[in-house]
């Protein structure tokens, strides 16, 4: 996790997230907020699991599985696949 956020400001915006969610705001609409404010994928992540006492893990799998983080999971696979053809070539 970067030191970008303190752990009260993550505190603060994980509580932030769970009452749009029980405001009825969509899992989608929370991680759009996230990012909008500037939060990291590994930042939203964390703050994720923390709104919904998940484990990181489970938090992880759905925040990259969500909508809002598309393209970066894109990007990740393409960076990851590209750095596996390097390590063959080797």
């Amino acid at each position: 996790m970067s030191s970008k956020y303190s752990r009260k400001r993550r505190d603060d915006l994980a509580r932030h997230c769970r009452q749009m969610l029980m405001e009825n705001k969509t899992k989608e609409e929370v991680l759009s907020y996230l990012k909008e404010i500037g939060c990291s994928l590994s930042s939203s992540c964390v703050i994720w699991a923390k709104a919904n006492n998940l484990s990181f893990d489970k938090a992880q799998i759905q925040v990259l599985g969500s909508k809002t983080w598309e393209n970066e999971r894109s990007d990740a696979i393409d960076c990851h696949n590209q750095f596996m053809d390097m390590l063959d070539k080797l």
